[in-house]
């Protein structure tokens, strides 16, 4: 980290604390946006100093903010640490596929991590944010954390873009998503029947 990065740092730090004193003393609304937007400032921080060897453990700071942050219901942040914590099983499925490593640990990793990243993105498509509701879908496409169910998935995707009223850019989403197989195509055409 330059010197710039660290008297960034320190004033994100301390506006951070101050704000939270803030909203523990009096609690209301205009503190607790006050706090949120804070909170995202330091994840944001944090995730532009993954790679620092001067703020290590960057990665697990960022995904603590957002922890917090979604603790107050922001659905944002519910999305942005589910899809941390799906990477974080995607992760430990892969070691558990490995056949050097011959633990359950990897796989208790996995299905914890896909476990907690399902509560989260359920509360932030409950709240509508269309991002949570598609990875949902992908979720279950995969099979991450579950039995891939290959309908339900779909249908969740196609709802998600109904939902961000994305059809003009469903092509790219598709593609993004890598989501071009034939079953796929089936369900579009049954779900706009």
């Amino acid at each position: 980290m330059n010197i710039l990065q660290k008297l960034q740092f320190n004033r994100l730090q301390k506006r951070l604390h101050k704000l939270h004193k803030l909203y523990e003393s009096e609690g209301s609304d205009s503190r607790l946006k006050a706090l949120i937007q804070a909170f995202y400032a330091m994840a944001e921080f944090y995730e532009k100093c993954r790679f620092d060897k001067d703020l290590p453990y960057a990665e697990f700071h960022a995904l603590e903010c957002y922890r917090v942050i979604a603790s107050f219901g922001d659905s944002r942040a519910q999305y942005l640490l589910a899809e941390c914590l799906l990477n974080y099983g995607k992760f430990w499925e892969g070691i558990a596929r490995n056949p050097l490593y011959k633990t359950n640990k990897p796989k208790a990793y996995a299905q914890s991590f896909f476990e907690e990243s399902r509560v989260y993105l359920q509360a932030a498509d409950e709240q509508g944010y269309p991002l949570a509701r598609r990875l949902l879908g992908m979720a279950y496409i995969h099979g991450w954390g579950s039995k891939p169910n290959l309908e339900k998935g779909y249908q969740l995707v196609l709802e998600s873009i109904d939902l961000e009223q994305a059809w003009a850019k469903a092509t790219q989403i598709f593609d993004m998503l890598k989501l071009n197989s034939p079953e796929f195509f089936s369900a579009l055409r049954a779900y706009k029947g």
